[in-house]
Parts: C-alpha cells; sequence; structure tokens
C-alpha cells in the first residue's frame, strides 16, 4: 500500500472509498490490521508560481475494524495530511481527520540514523485537528532521507500503521543582495546591501560572511558582520588594476550561500546625459510625440543638434536649443512598420543621438515603446479548474486600457457582451448571451450556473475591438455527482487580522465540514466546522505570501467529496513615503521623508529610472529581483 504524495491544488478530484486501490504514487508505504486501506490521491500539476516546497501529501484511510464501526463495510475512518519537506530544527506539523466514531491514540516519529522525535495524542472521532511532532534536530546533510512512521491505535489495538520519507531543508535562512549598479569601473566605489530573514520571516541577527570574488574565481576579500535588524551594508573599492568581467559577492549564513554578480569593464561615461520623455505604449493609428533633454553634469544645457529615429524605419533632423526639443512621428509614417494584428503589440525603438556643437562630442540614447493594436486588453481571472457541474459558476472579466489608464466615462458607456457554451458528457450544447455593465474598476463579475454533466465550458468575451477567449474542461466526474465548491467572499488579497469569509457551496448538504490550510509546503492550521454556506478563517502573518485552503467532507455513501483555492495574503503596510515635490528637474535636490508606527525600524529603498529608458535602468532590474525574493522568503517584518 502507498502513501501518494499530493500538492494542495485549485481543483483536487473527489474520493471514492471501498473496493480497492485506484491510484498510487510511489512515496511511501501503509500496513492494515484486520483489514484493507485505501490511498487515493492523484498526481497533479503545480501552478507556475509553486514548486516542490508547496506540496503536502495526504493518506486516506479506508477499511472495517471489525467490533469498532457500526458498518463492517469498508468507509473511510481517517484522512492524515503532512509535508514533503522538512525544516530542521522547526516543529513538525500533520493535519489529522478521524471520521471514525471511537477515540483513537496516533503516535507519530521521524527518524535518522539513531536520533528519533516522537508525539502521541488521543484524537476524538468526527474531528480535524493539527497534530505536531517535536523539531528534529541538526545538523543534516543535503541528501539525507527522514523516515515518518504514523501509527494509529484503538483500544490498545494497532489498526494501521503508515510510513513516508521527508526531505529535510537546511537553509533556515534566506539572503537577497543589492549593489547599487550591476556595471563599474576600476577604481569605483561598490555600495552592497545584504538582506537576511528566516524562514518564520523575522530578520535574522546573527553572522554574514561577506566575500568579493573575481572573475577567474579567487577571493579578493572577506568580511564576517553581524546587521542591524537582518541588514548588512558594506563599501569597497575596486583598484585600478581590478580585471575586466564578471565578479561575484556572495554572502554565507549557516552554510548557505547566496551570490549577485556585476561586471567590471573600461567604458567611458557619456559626456552629457541624454533622456527621453514619451509614451511607452502607442495605439496603432496615433502620432508619436516626444522630447528630447541633454544636459552636462554640471547643469549646463546642451546647445547642438539632434537626430531622433525609429528603428529600423525612419529618422530626424532636428535643431537642438536649450537643452530640449521636442520630437513628432506622424500616424502615416508609422504605417510604413511591419505589424501583424494577431500579436495585438510590436515593439520598436526611438533612439536620439546629441551633437554638442561648441565641443562636438556626441551621445545616444534609446527608449522602448510598444505599438498595440487594440486599445483595451480583455484578461480571465479567479475562476475554478476543473469546473463543477450542478453548480454556480463566477469568474472575472478584467478590462484595462492599452496606456494602464483608467477607463474613460465613454469607456464605461459600453456593455461587455459575453457567449457561453457548455458541451456535456451526453453531446449536447447550451448556449447562453450575457450583456454586461462595465465597472469603474473594469472588474466584471459573470456569474452562471453549470449543468449537471457538462464536460468543456467555453466562454467568449467581446468589448468594443477587443475579444478575449478561455476553455475550461471537466476532468473529473463524481460517480455519485458530489461536488463541493469555495471562493473567496473578497477577490482582493486577505488580511492578517481581520477574518477571511470563504462562500461554500455544494450538490448535497453534509453536517460537517473539514478544512486544512498550509503555505509554503507546511501544514498552519486545521479543524472542523459545522457545515453552512460561508466558512470563517483567521489568517496569521504564517499564511504570507499565499495560502491554501483545502475543504473536505464525506458523502452518504463514503465518497470523499474536497476542494481547495489558493488566497493570497497582504501584508499591512505600516511604512508611508512622501516626497518634497511631485516633479524634479535634473539636478534639483528633493527629499524623501519615512514614517512608521513602529519605534524602530529600517527601510530599504530602491529608486528606480523610467521604464522607458533603455536599457532598463540598473536599479529597476534589482527592484524586481527583490520582489521576487521577498515573496519567497516569506516577506520582512520587524
Amino acid at each position: 500500500m502507498n502513501l501518494c504524495a499530493q500538492a494542495c491544488e485549485r481543483d483536487p478530484p473527489s474520493f471514492r472509498t471501498g473496493g480497492g486501490v485506484l491510484s498510487l504514487a510511489p512515496t511511501g508505504e501503509v500496513s492494515l490490521r484486520e483489514a484493507s486501506a485505501i490511498s487515493l490521491r492523484r498526481e497533479t500539476k503545480l501552478e507556475p508560481h509553486q514548486d516542490i516546497m508547496s506540496r503536502i501529501w495526504t493518506l486516506i484511510l479506508s477499511f472495517a475494524v471489525s467490533g469498532l464501526t457500526q458498518n463492517a463495510s469498508n468507509r473511510t475512518l481517517f484522512l492524515i495530511s503532512g509535508p514533503e519537506v522538512l525544516h530542521v530544527d522547526t516543529p513538525i506539523p500533520l493535519a489529522v481527520t478521524v471520521f471514525a466514531d471511537f477515540l483513537v491514540k496516533l503516535t507519530a516519529d521521524v527518524s535518522h540514523g539513531n536520533t528519533t522525535v516522537t508525539h502521541t495524542e488521543n484524537i476524538q472521532g468526527g474531528v480535524t485537528k493539527v497534530f505536531m511532532l517535536p523539531p528534529f534536530p541538526g545538523p543534516l546533510s543535503q541528501n539525507s532521507l527522514l523516515n515518518l512512521t504514523v501509527r494509529g491505535y484503538s483500544n490498545s489495538s494497532l489498526i494501521f500503521t503508515g510510513t513516508s520519507t521527508l526531505t529535510p531543508i537546511l537553509q533556515i535562512v534566506s539572503s537577497f543582495i543589492q549593489t547599487d549598479r550591476s556595471r563599474y569601473k576600476p577604481g569605483d566605489t561598490i555600495k552592497a546591501r545584504v538582506v537576511s530573514v528566516q524562514q518564520d520571516n523575522k530578520p535574522y541577527k546573527g553572522t554574514v560572511q561577506i566575500s568579493l570574488m573575481d572573475p577567474s574565481g579567487r577571493v579578493v576579500d572577506v568580511w564576517n558582520t553581524t546587521g542591524n535588524l537582518g541588514i548588512v551594508s558594506k563599501e569597497f573599492s575596486l583598484s585600478q588594476m581590478s580585471p575586466l568581467g564578471q565578479w561575484v559577492i556572495a554572502a554565507t549564513v549557516n552554510g548557505h550561500t547566496d551570490d549577485e554578480e556585476f561586471i567590471v569593464e573600461n567604458e567611458d561615461d557619456p559626456p552629457f546625459e541624454v533622456l527621453i520623455e514619451t509614451s511607452s505604449y502607442v495605439l496603432v493609428g496615433d502620432d508619436i510625440t516626444g522630447s528630447v533633454r541633454a544636459s552636462f553634469p554640471s547643469g549646463q544645457p546642451v546647445e547642438g543638434t539632434l537626430v531622433v529615429s525609429i528603428t529600423p524605419a525612419f529618422q530626424t533632423h532636428i535643431k537642438m536649443t536649450h537643452g530640449s526639443t521636442p520630437f513628432f512621428f506622424s500616424k502615416d509614417q508609422l504605417q510604413d512598420l511591419e505589424f501583424s494584428p494577431e500579436n495585438n503589440s510590436k515593439v520598436f525603438y526611438i533612439t536620439a543621438q546629441v551633437n554638442d556643437s561648441i565641443s562636438g562630442l556626441t551621445a545616444k540614447k534609446a527608449a522602448e515603446v510598444h505599438l498595440i493594436w487594440n486599445k483595451f486588453q480583455l484578461m480571465f481571472r479567479n475562476f475554478p479548474s476543473p469546473i463543477k457541474p450542478s453548480l454556480n459558476f463566477s469568474i472575472n472579466l478584467q478590462i484595462s486600457r492599452y496606456d494602464g489608464t483608467r477607463l474613460t466615462s465613454l469607456d464605461l458607456n459600453n456593455s461587455v457582451v459575453v457567449e457561453v457554451t457548455q458541451n456535456t458528457s451526453i453531446r449536447s450544447t447550451e448556449r447562453m448571451n450575457l450583456t454586461l455593465p462595465v465597472p469603474a474598476d473594469g472588474n466584471v463579475l459573470i456569474q452562471f450556473k453549470l449543468q449537471t454533466q457538462v464536460a468543456i465550458l467555453f466562454i467568449q468575451a467581446r468589448f468594443q475591438s477587443a475579444e478575449e477567449t478561455l476553455k475550461i474542461y471537466s476532468n473529473h466526474s463524481s460517480p455519485s455527482g458530489s461536488y463541493i465548491q469555495i471562493s473567496a467572499a473578497n477577490t482582493s488579497p486577505a488580511q492578517t487580522g481581520p477574518p477571511l469569509r470563504l462562500n461554500v457551496e455544494s450538490t448535497f448538504k453534509p453536517t460537517t465540514l473539514h478544512f486544512v490550510v498550509s503555505s509554503q509546503g507546511q501544514v498552519l492550521a486545521a479543524g472542523t466546522k459545522n457545515f453552512s454556506s460561508s466558512l470563517d478563517l483567521m489568517p496569521a502573518l504564517s499564511w504570507y505570501p499565499e495560502a491554501c485552503v483545502t475543504v473536505y467532507c464525506v458523502s452518504s455513501d463514503g465518497e470523499i467529496v474536497s476542494d481547495s483555492v489558493w488566497i493570497p495574503i497582504d501584508q499591512q503596510s505600516h511604512v508611508i513615503l512622501n516626497w518634497s515635490s511631485e516633479r524634479a528637474q535634473p539636478g534639483e535636490k528633493v527629499s524623501l521623508t519615512v514614517a512608521s508606527n513602529y519605534s524602530r525600524f529600517q527601510v530599504a529603498i530602491v529608486l528606480m529610472a523610467k521604464p522607458n529608458d533603455l536599457p532598463m535602468s540598473d536599479m529597476e532590474f534589482r527592484s524586481k529581483q527583490v520582489w521576487k525574493q521577498l515573496k519567497f522568503i516569506g516577506g520582512l517584518k520587524h
């Protein structure tokens, strides 16, 4: 018998007990006393933003135990969920559901070599709860496999044993590294910042080893330092003889190393700065307007000539005075650009070359511009997959303008037309048309009831000239037609503190509803509530950045019916930023005020250039890496 690996997913199937093993995955074994068991989970597809650390496995045990159950036929008695990975020195959570009507003594232990941690607890029938094992002590090697064994007893009799393996995660501190630029010259000073965060989202206050390596891999220097609230700042100067090429800054914490690369080159700085101001997005049929400014480091404007070109089509020559000159390309000129409406957009570049008439010096700048075919962009969001026959189906259609501006009152005068086609398993087709108003935020809610035997759902939305289609398959069918569906009552990210309300729908009426909450592959909460049309939970900071809520119950014929939903969690921001001026000229001094509710805090500030300046601003690129890393490690809090 096998213990099956299962990722918390948006579309878990329902499960039927009795009659044999229907699906297996080789991740563990189960042995039983007096009966047989069913462990049923299918292999699942992780969402693009998930990985193996997001998985939890689930063991379903169904059997008859003589003298203990009122019904001698096989029925589900236990459901146990747990992580696939283990964090060293951190408690090990399992979610345990006892469907049986008798008291169960559950014992679980995790062992490796001569080390074992164990926990025993009596669990009353009819409830779901978190079963917490003590932390497993380190150290462990990266390739270690730990054995998890779960045993169930009733009246001192062993009724089942389940075993599986856990992979240890040794990285308990994550670090990311920032530098003020990505390219330097020999003799430059490099400003670096290392932020280290523990897996519980708290700043790491221990020692960080920072090392600097040249392109040959030779360690140039090493520093051991302790950060302030998890942040270490370091400045170091490159010598005039520094080798050119790719250098590496590495931060090592508890044996785990994170690194960041930068380039050392001899490229000279331009004699003066050139800035292009124009729209990043242009609609087909519109003109392109903008301006070019050029100034020396002293702030003195450049006087000379300007050549503005659209690559690779054409160019225009303009005289530059007082360091600033407008430019214009008509819609007729843009027609020469090859463009296919099927792609909706085409990228081209505006290049400005400025020649200073006094010194004869020349400098260039380029900006990326997207030529857009449709004025409006349509996107389907927040929909269940697979579809649940007989239940209500809801989906959001997000309508936005090509340039990111808000929808105008004229735009809102138009309705969105939605055509829904339901193909059933008996080869019949039902079509319906919906005409819906567009709210100010462009978020259109589409709702309708699914057919009992729907197999394929096809949705087509049209708004003015824009069109978007979606096809969803029903890749699971309940033998008894039993389905349950949960969805967030509010489409906005949940906040830590206020209760989170989930809407619950089902094709049958169970008496109780069991739930398990997991995030980043760890069971965080579990419980049992009386079945109703809503489920209220209290998000905690440990749910950040995204939590998976799974609900399940048992139908009258023994089928386990379940559903899952991913809930984004938004940390409340307690930091307020205020600039001294909304607009400023090059060379002008501005100030930034940072306020917080905390008496002692640190804020990492990133300044970004305009997004249509090319090449992409170093800091803009690095800020995207920071936000990506922050989400992975769970965010910073002090």
